[in-house]
């Protein structure tokens, strides 16, 4: 316990990989994760970061993100298992759009209504019309939302993720990209 090693990297991948396999099937309905330990995995030669990119491989799926759903908050991530020097250069209009969509026809299944959909800056206070980042808000978030709400999206944003996540907020929103 508390080892990282190849064999438990092995372990996780087999499981998540037989339990992809099982619904793909309709043996089972459904599949839960828990935290996988990623060098454990990269020990065991898995070419995959975690998770999400086994199911989307696994499945043949092209257009994926990594959502966290619960009771209080919904949350879909426009990047996944790469460091924070990397985000700019992945965030894209299209990518946001994507992560977009994906959210809002998720989240019409779940509640069986049109979702609000709060879009998050990539910035402190959003990048403060330019006074932070790169103005990664006004080339690139505020393009993709303008985009979605275009297509009948209900989006607010791009919001400061420093303050999106209020309680009072939350009462609003029924997910945050």
């Amino acid at each position: 316990p508390g080892t990282v090693n190849a064999s438990t990297g092995k372990a996780t991948y087999g499981y998540v990989t037989e339990a992809i396999d099982a619904c793909l099937a309709s043996q089972v309905d459904a599949v839960t994760t828990c935290p996988a330990n990623k060098e454990a995995m990269r020990c065991a030669g898995v070419p995959h970061p975690g998770h999400t990119e086994i199911f989307a491989e696994r499945t043949g799926t092209e257009k994926f993100c990594m959502a966290f759903i619960s009771e209080t908050i919904s949350c879909s991530l426009v990047t996944v298992h790469v460091g924070y020097e990397e985000v700019p250069g992945l965030l894209s209009v299209e990518r946001i759009a994507e992560v977009i969509d994906l959210t809002r026809n998720t989240h019409k299944k779940l509640l069986g209504k049109e979702p609000k959909i709060a879009v998050c800056g990539l910035n402190p206070h959003a990048g403060e019309n330019g006074l932070f980042g790169n103005g990664e808000e006004e080339r690139i978030i505020s393009p993709a939302i303008e985009k979605m709400r275009r297509e009948g999206c209900d989006l607010i944003g791009p919001l400061p993720p420093d303050t999106a996540f209020t309680e009072s907020r939350r009462q609003e929103i029924d997910a945050y990209v």
